[in-house]
């Protein structure tokens, strides 16, 4: 379903997305996180958008980012989205693990 995956584990269903990671050049490292959802309007839009859950950390220089979000239990699939938007510095160098590399759009060469 889009870039939804639906799936049963111990009798509970879950639902898990692919997000969308881009890497750009910018003038200061930066991190935008972008969610989005459709509804009947944009107050229900903006709520479902809330159902997404995405984790990510920095700590010094290492940024740690999920490959996928979820949408909450109580959630209702509408089409969620995520962008994950990272803005780098030029001459700073990034290295992507290779169990991201599927799902990131390395913008930055």
């Amino acid at each position: 379903m889009n870039r939804l995956d639906v799936y049963l584990a111990d009798d509970e269903l879950y639902v898990q997305g692919k997000p969308r990671i881009e890497l750009m050049r910018g003038d200061e490292f930066a991190i935008d996180i972008k969610k989005s959802a459709k509804g009947w309007r944009m107050k229900q839009a903006i709520a479902n958008a809330d159902d997404i859950e995405y984790f990510w950390m920095q700590k010094d220089a290492v940024l740690k980012i999920d490959p996928v979000f979820n949408i909450r239990k109580e959630g209702k699939l509408r089409d969620q989205k995520l962008q994950v938007v990272i803005t780098v510095p030029e001459g700073l160098n990034v290295e992507v693990a290779e169990e991201l590399e599927w799902v990131v759009d390395n913008e930055l060469d």
